[in-house]
């Protein structure tokens, strides 16, 4: 059996687990960094590096690490994967021309010029790489971003691993050049030359000790997820960069939310997130997308049930009701506590 899945691309965070670099975003610095070198990686995938204007090496990164760059002077933040090489001092993100888009990568492909001046943040990591006696990969057009950095960590480290890739044509298909160089371990697989993706051959059997990551399209990941639903919990990771589509909630009403930390409540309206009510009295909680797909503001529950609408959180997660993003859930009870 094969999955239809448009390769076209939107992307977001849903990993298994969450380990790695996980600093709050207020803890990090805006750093002042230069466009270094620009390159056309595949049609309308363009990448950018970029090095610090003090010209002090950026800072290292893992596998899966992503960072924030300001949008348009500040007016909005994007977040990009880290796709370039590692411990170079330099941070390279691709970014996918999307006329239709939310305007980030439009303005990357018009503005970061090279000697272009931009602020940078991070890296913080949600899609870390984990060891394992083998690494299945599936990527889906400009989800190769975070695996392209897996690939060339695992290859340096000697790690069994293999990847398939797949994209509506091999023109649009980015660093295509590098990965032909693995032979037999890279599958490529255009859809206009060799149709849908075989999800059921790459993963129907399942293999002890192996794990898998997943980055492209919502129809991929949601396709991933059903030929690997037999695989033990913990097995399988994937990212997103864009709310999960076609989820239904209730309707918003009123209820009580309590700080803990700071030992306050207030009642968060109708069409308003709990990140906009606890800063009318004066607590801040740590964002970034604000869409509850980057797991920058999620915190525990101190009581209360919540009501899921992110795109970060496991499965395991929702289920144990322990962790919420504040930037986007609600809460099914009357009154909510959280740990801030």
């Amino acid at each position: 059996m094969t999955i239809d899945t448009d390769l076209g691309l939107d992307l977001t965070a849903l990993p298994s687990n969450n380990q790695g670099l996980h600093a709050d975003p207020d803890e990090l610095d805006w750093i002042d960094a230069i466009v270094s070198h620009v390159r056309d990686e595949a049609l309308g995938v363009r990448s950018f590096e970029f090095a610090a204007a003090s010209d002090i090496p950026l800072p290292d990164w893992p596998p899966g690490a992503h960072i924030d760059i300001e949008i348009d002077g500040g007016r909005i933040t994007r977040q990009f994967s880290l796709c370039g090489a590692a411990n170079s001092g330099t941070w390279t993100v691709a970014v996918l021309y999307e006329s239709a888009g939310r305007g980030g990568s439009v303005w990357m492909h018009r503005n970061a010029v090279p000697k272009a001046r931009l602020k940078v943040r991070g890296p913080r990591n949600h899609f870390p790489l984990r060891e394992g006696a083998h690494t299945k990969l599936v990527a889906g057009g400009i989800g190769i971003t975070p695996i392209i950095a897996m690939v060339r960590d695992l290859e340096a480290h000697g790690r069994s691993w293999e990847l398939l890739y797949g994209g509506r044509r091999r023109e649009t298909m980015a660093f295509l050049d590098e990965l032909m160089q693995f032979g037999p371990k890279v599958m490529i697989c255009p859809a206009d030359e060799l149709g849908h993706l075989n999800l059921d051959a790459f993963l129907g059997r399942r293999d002890p000790d192996t794990n898998v990551y997943c980055c492209g399209p919502e129809q991929l990941l949601d396709a991933v997820q059903i030929f690997a639903r037999e695989w033990p919990d913990g097995a399988l990771h994937l990212e997103r960069f864009r709310p999960i589509r076609g989820r239904t909630f209730e309707d918003d009403r009123p209820f009580e939310l309590e700080l803990s930390r700071s030992g306050a409540t207030v009642t968060v309206a109708a069409g308003e997130t709990m990140v906009e009510a606890a800063a009318r009295i004066g607590v801040h909680i740590p964002t970034s997308c604000g869409e509850g797909i980057c797991g920058t503001c999620v915190c525990d529950v101190i009581d209360g049930m919540p009501e899921h609408r992110d795109s970060f959180l496991s499965d395991l997660d929702r289920n144990e009701n322990r962790r919420v993003a504040p930037c986007c859930s609600r809460a099914r009870t009357s009154k909510l506590a959280i740990d801030y």
